[in-house]
């Protein structure tokens, strides 16, 4: 594991509300959020959801049972559509989460029985959304968090890979609604990691309507309870989400690590969720043009490319004049990487080191020429 030092240079003062004049802003008197993507992101469905940048904005839109207290070290879980911590059995093979009540998803047009207004999440949605990580005719990329521990759930996968349509309707002894708000999951052995699995993407609850609705174009039209929508998604372009009216109360942290205050990290402790009231995400595959859009207004944040470092930083800790002038922040931080090398020891060549393994590998070909 890596730990390299992050550098990202922040405009103190957000577009749409007093800072440079940007042309994506949209209505005036917004409090509008821009950043830089490199790249279109691949869908917006959580079964699928298996990509950093997917990912990223997907946790806008949707939300889980759990979620990690921001700002607070080390790490630790807390609530987010669970309605407090959750219970486990002496045996560690049964757990009881009960959910937030009064939770609404998104107004959106496949609710056509309430005439597009967004309806309560209920613990059916976690059932039935669960079952749709599991279905191997959705392609899921995130069935492995459950592979091999809930009763049942490897069955219904079995049976999701034939022709037949995949049958919603079966019960499975391991994902039970005991009532409108309160969920119970059954293991076949203990999964002490099942709590923090629940605070991934890929457990997202997602409206049956929604899913039915739009078919295979679900994955470009997200449907959750989040603090964002999507609003407009030009590919290759930008990516608008705005703020979802129906989101529930959700108030900023007020309490952090030793020095958050001193760095403005507390200034918003109280302040009710979200923030702005959109964000756009501009696509610009190249870092050298992404850094001229910066430096013109049209995003907030920036890496620094190496050859404008020099325009950028008197020092290595203090931005330049002409940065500080232009009423730019420096935030420094660490990201935390695994990198791994990884060897076809099947290949006659590598695997020489292993005559056994080279030897099977020669013969399997030699019976592929016959």
């Amino acid at each position: 594991m890596s730990r390299n030092p992050v550098i990202i240079l922040v405009i103190s003062v957000l577009c749409g509300c007093g800072g440079l004049s940007n042309p994506y802003s949209g209505e005036e008197g917004l409090i509008v959020l821009h950043e830089r993507i490199s790249q279109d992101p691949k869908g917006f469905d959580p079964v699928r959801a298996s990509d950093v940048l997917s990912n990223r904005i997907i946790s806008q839109i949707c939300e889980k049972l759990f979620q990690y207290a921001y700002l607070e070290r080390p790490y630790k879980l807390e609530p987010c559509l669970a309605d407090g911590m959750y219970e486990v059995s002496e045996d560690k093979l049964t757990y009881t989460i009960r959910i937030k009540k009064g939770v609404r998803y998104a107004d959106n047009p496949c609710f056509t029985e309430t005439g597009g207004k967004g309806r309560e999440l209920v613990a059916q949605d976690f059932i039935y959304s669960w079952k749709r990580l599991a279905d191997a005719k959705n392609d899921p990329e995130g069935y492995w968090i459950f592979q091999g521990y809930i009763k049942g759930l490897d069955e219904f996968h079995e049976a999701s890979q034939e022709a037949e349509p995949t049958d919603y309707s079966k019960e499975i002894e391991g994902f039970q609604a005991l009532d409108k708000y309160t969920i119970q999951i059954k293991l076949v052995k203990p999964y002490p990691r099942l709590p923090y699995v629940l605070a991934m993407n890929y457990t997202c609850p997602v409206p049956r309507e929604a899913v039915e609705y739009y078919g295979e174009e679900f994955l470009n039209n997200p449907v959750g309870t989040g603090p964002f929508l999507l609003s407009r998604w030009e590919h290759w372009h930008r990516i608008v989400l705005d703020r979802n009216p129906n989101f529930r109360d959700e108030f900023y942290p007020s309490k952090g690590e030793p020095g958050d205050e001193e760095k403005g990290l507390l200034n918003d402790a109280g302040k009710k969720l979200p923030l702005a009231d959109r964000v756009v995400y501009t696509i610009i595959k190249q870092s050298q043009p992404a850094w001229l859009y910066f430096l013109s207004g049209y995003v907030d944040m920036s890496g620094i490319p190496k050859d404008s470092w020099n325009t950028a930083m008197a020092t290595l800790l203090k931005l330049s004049p002409e940065m500080e002038k232009r009423n730019v922040t420096l935030w420094r931080s660490r990201d935390y990487s695994v990198g791994y090398t990884s060897f076809n020891m099947n290949d006659p060549v590598i695997g020489l080191k292993y005559p056994e393994v080279a030897e099977r590998e020669i013969d399997r070909k030699r019976e592929k020429a016959a």
